[in-house]
């Protein structure tokens, strides 16, 4: 035979008795921890207290690309799908395009200039220093040919200006999206704006790419009056520095750097 027993009849039959519970203990760590909270509320805790986190991710963007709300912000500008990907050639007539004081105001040109100079300084290690710019004196060329023995190379972006005494100063900036630095590009190159600087070299030489493969190493190695800024590192000290600056806004300079942006952070 099966006897059937409920849990009450079992714990009869033990003689178990239900557990008696002393609150007190409880008690006492409640008015512990209502105490503590009610001193640090009178203190001064509270106003030391970090800020949300959300807060702090903010400026933590704006630290690393610039203040993200301004309207001419690359960030702020649509990505258009252009059906093609634009080529290096026609990246860097871009960039004479939008600096040219052919193409933008003597004013807003110089100042587009300087800030660029900035990023390139700045992304590449080195300190940045003003540019000395006569007024009318500024020119921005792309694809410059460089005549070097039976061969004619071209310098991607050139900058060339005359300063307070009339001296002749420039910098040159050579772009790199999938292609190496070969072998004679830059002594060649280096001669140029060498002479246009007077024999004087002090970070006026730029090499950006999208990072820095080991066979361009080896020719920066060799090339030493050359600087290496990778694009991420330049687009994001620009979009900070035009901040700083207060260029005039531009929804065209913006789709022109957002594109880029897309452009030469996606190449591997």
């Amino acid at each position: 035979m099966t006897l059937k027993a409920s849990p009450h009849d079992l714990v009869a039959s033990l003689n178990m008795s239900a557990p008696v519970w002393d609150p007190q203990p409880i008690l006492h760590v409640r008015s512990l921890l209502i105490g503590a909270l009610r001193r640090a509320l009178s203190s001064k805790a509270l106003t030391q207290m970090r800020p949300p986190l959300w807060i702090e991710g903010q400026g933590a963007l704006h630290r690393l690309f610039g203040p993200l709300q301004l309207p001419h912000h690359a960030f702020n500008s649509p990505l258009i799908d252009w059906g093609f990907k634009p080529t290096e050639p026609q990246i860097t007539k871009g960039w004479e395009r939008f600096l040219s004081p052919a193409r933008v105001s003597g004013r807003v040109s110089r100042q587009r200039c300087e800030d660029l100079y900035h990023a390139l300084c700045v992304a590449s290690g080195a300190s940045p220093a003003a540019l000395d710019i006569a007024p009318g004196s500024l020119k921005v060329e792309a694809e410059v040919i460089v005549a070097r023995a039976q061969e004619r190379r071209f310098i991607d972006l050139l900058v060339s200006w005359r300063n307070s005494t009339g001296r002749q100063q420039a910098f040159a900036i050579e772009f790199k999206l999938g292609h190496h630095i070969t072998r004679t590009q830059l002594p060649s190159y280096k001669a140029h704006v060498r002479k246009l600087n007077g024999g004087d070299l002090p970070n006026r030489l730029f090499v950006v790419a999208p990072r820095l493969r080991q066979h361009d190493r080896s020719m920066l190695n060799r090339n030493r009056d050359w600087r290496f800024a990778d694009w991420p590192a330049l687009l994001r000290v620009l979009e900070r520095k035009m901040a700083e600056s207060g260029v005039s806004a531009d929804t065209a300079y913006g789709h022109f750097r957002r594109m880029v942006w897309h452009r030469t952070t996606g190449e591997q």
